[in-house]
């Protein structure tokens, strides 16, 4: 008002409910289409992507009990692996070793050796062994199995003055494994290295598109991580440059980032926890392994499986 106060007006007004009225309601209803459970797609199916991750066999830490624990842990979730194959019934299954199988015993010298529950040529064999199982466990499950591998910090060739040339165990146990199914086995396995030995990242197609796995330990940080894919991107001779999904390490973290059209994997570790890393940073992560499905060159169902 001219005054400044102010006057309301509020009118409600009522309605006896009737059955007229709620046909009304329902008839109004009808308009809104319920969205049915589509049924799924029976006629193709899918590759599946299993990735091994930061294993670091041998290692010492907060949760390691011994060689025998780790392999327990590990076939408990692996079954669950396999479970999930034999009902999605995957075209192919990609398994990728994404580095760090293996403690080592110089990869931080001079002190590593003390952080170990096995001697090194131990922990080659325990992992020579899980890779070997994981392959023969899901091949009755698709019809193509591929294996790709990736060089790591931990798995490099050192000494205790650092890197000696490009040599990398990770690399050598799978070549060892592919050469044991080829000469004395019938099994048909497909098996992914870097393209020269100066390359830190296996390229995969898959698809409709390009998976590239690599370690990690290459970019800065974890939340860098998208930037240092964009930067090896910018390469044309890059792996990198037409990849749709990244899959990597190092980081212990389980994580999936969309960045610049393509995925990114951070995959769990499987190792016995990293005392260290949780008192530099506050993070961990329960030993898992990401798996997950491609649909037109991307990920689909990403799952952490954990034992």
């Amino acid at each position: 008002m001219q005054d400044g106060t102010m006057r309301v007006s509020i009118f409600a007004g009522f309605h006896r409910r009737t059955d007229e009225n709620d046909k009304a309601a329902r008839d109004l209803a009808k308009l809104i289409p319920r969205v049915k459970p589509k049924k799924p797609d029976t006629t193709r199916s899918r590759e599946m992507v299993v990735c091994l991750s930061d294993f670091q066999t041998g290692k010492d830490g907060p949760d390691a009990t011994g060689p025998d624990d780790l392999t327990a842990r590990y076939r408990s979730a692996l079954s669950k692996i396999v479970n999930i194959a034999k009902h999605e019934k995957p075209s192919r299954i990609i398994i990728l070793d994404v580095g760090d199988s293996v403690e080592n015993i110089t990869s931080s010298a001079p002190n590593q050796s003390s952080h170990n529950w096995l001697e090194f040529p131990d922990q080659l064999r325990l992992w020579q062994r899980t890779l070997t199982q994981t392959i023969i466990s899901l091949y009755p499950y698709a019809p193509t199995i591929d294996v790709g591998a990736v060089p790591s910090n931990h798995a490099e060739v050192r000494d205790s003055r650092g890197k000696v040339g490009y040599g990398d165990y990770g690399i050598g146990i799978a070549r060892t494994v592919e050469e044991s199914l080829t000469d004395l086995s019938n099994y048909n396995v497909t098996f992914h290295y870097p393209p020269t030995k100066y390359d830190t990242m296996t390229p995969i197609p898959v698809d409709s598109g390009l998976l590239v796995a690599c370690h990690g330990h290459m970019a800065r940080s974890l939340l860098k991580f998208p930037d240092y894919v964009a930067e090896q991107a910018a390469s044309a001779r890059n792996p990198f440059h037409d990849s749709t999904i990244v899959v990597h390490g190092h980081w212990h973290t389980p994580g999936y980032t969309w960045s610049r059209g393509r995925d990114i994997i951070s995959c769990p570790m499987f190792d016995p926890g990293s005392a260290w890393f949780e008192q530099r940073t506050g993070e961990y992560s329960n030993p898992s392994i990401a798996t997950f499905f491609v649909d037109k060159g991307h990920v689909a169902d990403l799952r952490f499986v954990e034992p």
